[in-house]
């Protein structure tokens, strides 16, 4: 066996020099005695060895020296780094140097809080030197193109990434939730400065294009500075007391592969970065999220995987433990997991006790939740209302809880069911070690939509918990159970009991729920909605020529001595069915129909006139008569028949035989008017087309080509049926 013997280079050049200075010490002996022949030949071949081992030795000592930097340098040199600086405080000059270099149009940063540059700190002059930059440039009317674009990007301290940051530094003086709000107050501070035009204080920190602060929360692990023609970076490290050390910056050449791309995931950053309000809110998800535990959550995609978890949590439960499970039907843990389930418990008495919670299938919750699972939303109430026993018996609630109770029955003594009379707020699975949540919703069911989190089947949300129960959530969890559990539920036994009893129980709890809803609306009552949110915008272009029409909605504009409203109240005035009055404005008007509210000199119209605002505050972003008229009846919660006007219709006389013909025929009417011509209602009016016996067949909305002479007038006479449809068709689109 052949073994190798690996000489060290230094030693080797040691070994060398040693010679070498050997032989110099003996020539120089050599040199004292006199020398002839041989010896001579002798001396002068010895002088020449030790000069060769000596000036071997050093370029040896100079290559093994050398050769490193130069392989290190063909390393370094394609990346891109231009300098190494070992620290921020060394980096001032650059960063000044760039802040007045006029060719640098850009300038962005990311950092924790960056508080060294917007705190009087070791950097301060940086921030500084840019906010005299961006006044400069603003005082002399730089085309914005040409002036300086400051970025910076601060970690939102309530994420998770800050809430984790603040804990590990917990004992440090710089605290992450006061710093960064500190920080987009200094960047306010410079936006106000910068507008010159004496606008509200800013509640962001933005000014223009020209300077942005926003908060990122995850992002790279980073300071960065980048301009147009360098890069700077340093790696961030967690600190847990004081004076740890700084990392190394590294500056890099524009057009390096490593500039393109940390410029490129900044700009990454930046646009998933959230906007800096002046008023940094200060609850997020981070703290929230430690605190409770939260380890995951499952969407509707994720379903296979919460399977898999729970069939784990279910295996590997010890001895007596008890595992509580509430779910709305128990289907998910009947077909699913029944196998986990029975092993949990089937371990020679020495297994889990599985307790299951279901919901009472003929109890007012059951009953609820099965019509409006099977119901479009706007007719859930008429459906309660022509709900039968021989329905409920076959929806698919009532099925799963009965295909429940057999799967228990067969599973063995360590697996109890119990009905809850109460609705199920939410399923739930606790362990010792972990819980499952979800919510549940009414409608879910027929909403349901493939990814969704909220809308259609709800996540599922795990909590780890501990031992012993330390969390006040999982006390409140368990104690939900535990009340249900005990008292205000049955067995299966007692409820197979008065199985012969069902149709009867089902029908004294339909009964009940329906008592504890509103009471039929009158079919006599009316309520009347005035449309007055549109911008009078045919009005402004009247203006010049009439000074009276400048600022004033069409509703408030006079005819004779009163305004266009009064007129439309007095042909309202006596018609006992009209309850109340609700007049929708926009956010530019309501003021002034408040004012002429104060001031009319007829007190019964104070008494049942309500005005509202649709929220829209400009022509641009108005909700339309469709719009408005909704967002009016659900506001203010309008049953049964409405009466709609719109504001910029001039009437007078009165509703009266419009009003006895809605209740006689007990269908929607829409007020007409034959204009006589085609001319005077194209492209200005809607245009309705009747057939012989007066209902409406067609409708077009301001057609420049009209079918008919008969004008539609926004006066339209609503049955409840007609306003059920009206919320489901905006509510849908």
């Amino acid at each position: 066996m052949k073994s190798t013997v690996r000489l060290n280079t230094w030693v080797v050049l040691l070994a060398v020099g040693t010679i070498g200075f050997l032989l110099m010490a003996l020539i120089s002996e050599l040199e004292k005695q006199p020398t002839t022949g041989l010896w001579l030949d002798c001396y002068e071949i010895l002088k020449e060895l030790g000069k060769a081992a000596f000036i071997g030795t050093s370029a040896g000592v100079a290559i093994k020296r050398l050769l490193p930097l130069a392989e290190e340098n063909r390393e370094i040199a394609p990346t891109g780094i231009d300098a190494v600086y070992a620290s921020r405080p060394k980096t001032l000059p650059v960063f000044l140097q760039a802040v007045k270099n006029r060719r640098i149009k850009n300038i962005s940063m990311i950092g924790i809080s960056l508080r060294e540059f917007l705190f009087p700190a070791n950097l301060h002059e940086v921030w500084q030197a840019i906010g005299e930059r961006l006044k400069e440039e603003q005082k002399a009317k730089v085309p914005e193109k040409d002036r300086l674009k400051v970025r910076l990007l601060l970690l939102d301290p309530t994420c998770t990434e800050g809430d984790f940051r603040s804990q590990i530094e917990r004992g440090l003086p710089n605290r992450l939730d006061e710093d960064v709000p500190q920080s987009v107050l200094t960047v306010v501070a410079l936006c106000n400065e910068l507008d010159s035009e004496g606008s509200p204080p800013h509640e962001i920190a933005k000014f223009g294009s020209v300077v942005e602060a926003r908060l990122y929360q995850h992002g790279s692990f980073a300071f960065q500075f980048i301009t147009d023609e360098f890069a700077i970076v340093e790696q961030y490290t967690y600190h847990r007391r004081l004076g740890g050390g700084t990392m190394p910056l590294l500056q890099y050449k524009r057009f390096s592969e490593a500039y393109e791309q940390l410029a490129h995931g900044y700009d990454i950053t930046w646009e998933a970065a959230s906007p800096a309000p002046k008023d940094l809110p200060k609850v997020g998800l981070g703290k929230p999220l430690r605190e409770s535990h939260l380890t995951r959550i499952y969407r509707q995609d994720d379903r296979g995987h919460l399977t898999e978890r729970e069939k784990c949590v279910l295996s590997t439960r010890g001895p007596g433990e008890i595992v509580a499970i509430q779910a709305l039907t128990g289907k998910f843990y009947m077909q699913r997991i029944i196998d986990q389930v029975e092993t949990a418990v089937s371990r020679g008495g020495r297994g889990a006790k599985i307790r299951f919670l279901v919901i009472n299938p003929l109890s007012r919750g059951a009953i609820l939740r099965v019509v409006a699972d099977s119901n479009p939303i706007e007719n859930i109430g008429t459906a309660l209302r022509q709900w039968t026993w021989e329905r409920h018996k076959e929806s698919t609630l009532y099925r799963d809880v009965e295909y429940a109770i057999q799967r228990v029955q067969s599973a063995g003594r360590d697996i109890e069911i119990r009905l809850s009379a109460a609705e199920l707020p939410c399923a739930m699975l606790l362990s010792r070690d972990s819980i499952f949540v979800e919510p549940y919703a009414y409608g879910r069911s027929r909403l349901y939509r493939s990814g969704a989190v909220l809308g259609g089947e709800y996540a599922v949300f795990e909590h780890e918990r501990r031992t012993p129960i330390v969390n006040s959530e999982d006390k409140i969890l368990q104690s939900a159970f535990e009340v249900l559990w005990d008292s205000y539920s049955m067995s299966k036994d007692a409820f197979l009991k008065k199985a012969t009893q069902a149709e009867q129980t089902f029908t004294a709890e339909l009964a009940a729920l329906l008592s504890q809803t509103d009471e039929e609306p009158n079919e006599r009552s009316l309520s009347m909605v005035i449309l007055a949110a549109g911008f009078g915008t045919s009005f402004s272009a009247e203006a010049d020529r009439i000074p009276e029409f400048r600022g004033k909605p069409k509703g408030l504009q006079l005819v004779g001595d009163k305004p266009v409203l009064e007129w439309m109240l007095e042909c309202a005035k006596e018609i006992p069915e009209i309850q109340r009055i609700v007049i929708v404005t926009n956010e530019e008007h309501i003021d002034q129909y408040e004012n002429w509210l104060s001031r009319t000199p007829e007190p019964s119209y104070r008494l049942i006139i309500k005005i509202i605002s649709d929220g829209s505050r400009s022509n641009e972003d108005r909700r339309g008569a469709v719009g408005s008229l909704h967002f009016a009846i659900t506001r203010e919660d309008i049953k049964g028949n409405v009466l709609v006007v719109g504001a910029d219709n001039f009437f007078m006389g009165s509703f009266k035989e419009m009003v006895k013909a809605f209740f006689e025929k007990k269908v929607g009417i829409v007020l007409t008017h034959d204009e006589g011509s085609t001319d005077r209602i194209a492209g200005r009016l809607g245009v309705v087309t009747q057939d012989l016996r007066g209902q409406i067949i067609d409708f077009e909305e301001k057609p420049q080509n009209p079918k008919s002479t008969i004008a539609s007038t926004l006066c339209y006479a609503l049955t409840e049926e007609n306003v059920r449809h009206l919320r489901g068709s905006v509510r849908s689109s």
